[in-house]
């Protein structure tokens, strides 16, 4: 589905509608059979756009419903919802899918003590905006957001989150932080670089005895 009409922008919405006034005022001007069609031409290209619009997710938006997603599933504590949308390939910095999750997991219950000891809440994302939207090819898109922990202003971050399709869905692949005023001007940090975490040791097997 293209893009112009699945995630059409508001500039696109503009347009049409500027041209679909433009038309009716010329049919109302010279009421003639040929301007009535393309007055009800140019409302039938506006209502097709908003229905595809509306019925038909495009990648970004898919992305971005997913990125609002694990964070709500961060709040609600919900660890499998959020590990659903992420790609077994993750990888940022040293953490991968699985360093992912014990990472919330230590976050959920106090144990990382490198980000100041307060109580994780959850994390909060917001800012979509398009210009901070990249596809970079058929299977790989960039989303750029402002995102931080429940209710602590200073932990605010501008982050990038890449997706990968696999198979009919995209999954995240990987995520940097930048600073939240320079944004991308700023050095990236992986997420291991941003909160250093080390999941702790498993226990040790038990000691095995000889039979008598």
């Amino acid at each position: 589905m293209p893009t112009v009409l699945s995630d059409p922008s508001p500039t696109f919405y503009i347009i049409l509608g500027v041209v679909v006034i433009v038309l009716a005022a010329i049919w109302v001007r010279t009421p003639k059979r040929g301007n009535l069609v393309q007055f009800a031409a140019g409302v039938g290209v506006l209502l097709l756009v908003f229905v595809v619009d509306t019925l038909v997710e495009s990648p970004r938006e898919e992305a971005v419903r997913r990125m609002k997603e694990m964070a709500r599933a961060t709040r609600e504590r919900q660890a499998e919802t959020f590990a659903r949308h992420v790609s077994e390939s993750f990888a940022s910095g040293g953490v991968t899918k699985t360093g992912l999750r014990d990472l919330l997991s230590a976050l959920e219950h106090g144990t990382v003590s490198q980000v100041g000891g307060f109580t994780w809440k959850g994390g909060e994302v917001w800012s979509f905006d398009r210009a901070d939207y990249q596809q970079v090819d058929d299977a790989t898109l960039k989303i750029g957001f402002v995102g931080q922990a429940s209710g602590l202003p200073q932990t605010l971050q501008f982050c990038v989150a890449t997706f990968r399709k696999e198979g009919a869905e995209w999954h995240m692949i990987g995520i940097v932080f930048h600073d939240p005023i320079q944004r991308t001007g700023a050095p990236a940090k992986t997420l291991s670089e941003l909160v250093p975490f080390s999941p702790p040791p498993s226990p040790p097997e038990p000691e095995k005895r000889p039979l008598p």
